[in-house]
């Protein structure tokens, strides 16, 4: 199951990061400023700040609701909202196409992604990971492998209670008799594990460094000087290998 914050816990969370991008916007004027409707309610601000948001559709319907809240208790700062994908956001970032004050992205690995392109075109990181200002999670979820109830019996018993073993995965996997290499019903055929495309979807990518973490028999500090190759290199062997496994059981 996944492991959330409690709904008032996020809010005030996303209040407290909105609250002080609100006050930088003033302290520094950073962000466009805009004259309340003439129809506003007595007592209204005549001015306030816009601050655009660039978050991962996946969590869209929790921060609707929350921002809708924010905003009964903050009229005066108006919260953008736009939905991108989070690789695709990291490329429009890196790019210049997107500017956003807040972004909220799928994953701690699409941070990294985005201060190494930002790095190599601009010569330094661009997320600040010091103290209070370091990126901090709203939500953690597992990523899910999804299979048939009895044949996730049978990959549990293979990882000695894990089913989502890697190298239980890849031997299965790769075994030209299929899932009779486990002793189970050959009816069931061969294995044809798959994951969305690591190079658009974060949860594809998110699959193949656990491959990789598998590999290595590592669940973290997995670096290229322990791989003993070039991390890209890494991601290509893999690729690879992966596509292979998959021509040869179609």
């Amino acid at each position: 199951m996944a492991r959330q914050l409690t709904r008032v816990g996020r809010i005030l969370m996303v209040l407290c990061g909105l609250g002080l991008s609100a006050y930088a916007a003033h302290r520094y004027g950073l962000f466009e400023r805009f004259q309340s409707r003439s129809d506003g309610p007595p007592g209204s601000l005549a001015a306030g700040v816009r601050i655009p948001l660039l978050y991962g559709t996946e969590k869209e319907r929790w921060l609707k609701a929350a921002i809708e809240e924010f905003a009964g208790k903050r009229p005066e700062i108006a919260v953008d909202l736009k939905g991108l994908g989070t690789i695709e956001a990291v490329r429009a970032i890196a790019e210049g196409r997107e500017k956003p004050v807040i972004w909220s992205p799928a994953d701690e690995i699409a941070l990294n992604l985005l201060d190494q392109e930002w790095s190599l075109a601009h010569g330094g990181p661009l997320v600040d990971r010091s103290d209070e200002l370091a990126p901090s999670p709203l939500v953690l979820t597992p990523l899910v492998m999804i299979t048939w109830e009895d044949r996730a019996r049978a990959l549990t018993t293979a990882g000695k209670g894990d089913p989502t073993d890697w190298q239980v995965v890849h031997a299965l996997a790769t075994d030209p008799r299929g899932w009779l290499g486990l002793k189970a019903p050959a009816e069931w055929g061969f294995v044809k594990p798959g994951h969305t495309a690591p190079n658009a979807s974060n949860s594809g990518l998110q699959t193949l460094i656990l491959m990789a973490y598998g590999y290595h028999n590592k669940r973290a500090g997995l670096v290229p000087a322990v791989a003993e190759v070039p991390s890209g290199e890494v991601t290509r062997l893999l690729l690879e290998t992966w596509r292979r496994v998959v021509e040869n059981r179609n």
